[in-house]
């Protein structure tokens, strides 16, 4: 698609609204803007929340209470002694050296 507009004397642009429906554009959505020599492309900006590194210790310490164990447990119970054991016993033949 190809979209024209023109630029006012406050430098503001009004995108058509085909595009602002396109992008998913609502009022105070956020843009980017990329220059790639004389091209510019307009995106709309995703923003991702700023996670403190505390949060993401926790949220990674709530997996691993989540997760852990219960492979370990299977492997365990299938005769395993450990991690190693168990994937040299599943890789194939050919991949062993």
């Amino acid at each position: 698609m190809t979209f024209a507009a023109t630029i006012d004397e406050n430098g503001a642009l009004t995108l058509p609204k085909e595009l602002r429906e396109h992008l998913e554009l609502t009022p105070h959505s956020q843009v980017e803007f990329r220059q790639h020599g004389g091209t510019v492309t307009l995106s709309k900006k995703i923003s991702t929340p700023e996670v403190s590194p505390d949060e993401r210790v926790r949220r990674m310490e709530a997996a691993i209470a989540k997760y852990s164990g219960t492979f370990r447990e299977q492997m365990l119970a299938e005769g395993y002694n450990s991690v190693d054991e168990y994937m040299e016993d599943i890789r194939p033949p050919w991949s062993r050296q």
